[in-house]
């Protein structure tokens, strides 16, 4: 749901951050508890200012991926069947179109929120009750 916001503004302060200013203490909760926001180029990951932040020193591992999932059968090609699968990568975020409509079936694809100090395997196991399968990765 929605919810009409006073009036905001957004200062950047370079690097990819900016500090979002509220009319009021409701509006800012409210947004930051969306945690991440859909923009046409990605998604814009939402925290709250921490004590001594100095955007110069600062060093982000995080990078948002698509990664390309092979070997993946159909009927695993359910959003929520295939960001549980994801998660042992990273943050799941978004599918891509073609992903939803099943219009290829040479692989799933998923934009995920991953740490680059965190390994980056080239497949994942996926399991169910009496059931095991790896799946090839790739990250674009």
């Amino acid at each position: 749901m929605w919810k009409v916001l006073g009036p905001w503004k957004a200062i950047p302060f370079g690097k990819g951050f900016y500090e979002f200013e509220f009319a009021s203490i409701e509006d800012m909760r409210w947004v930051l508890g969306m945690g991440s926001l859909k923009l046409s180029s990605g998604f814009l990951r939402l925290f709250a200012w921490t004590k001594d932040f100095i955007l110069a020193i600062i060093k982000s591992t995080k990078a948002q991926v698509w990664i390309r999932i092979h070997k993946l059968p159909l009927e695993y090609w359910k959003p929520r069947v295939i960001f549980s699968i994801i998660r042992g990568l990273g943050t799941p975020l978004s599918l891509n179109e073609s992903t939803t409509r099943k219009n290829r079936g040479m692989f799933a694809r998923v934009l995920v929120d991953i740490d680059m100090l965190s390994p980056i395997p080239d497949h994942i196991w996926v399991e169910r009750p009496d059931y095991t399968f790896v799946a090839g990765v790739e990250y674009e």
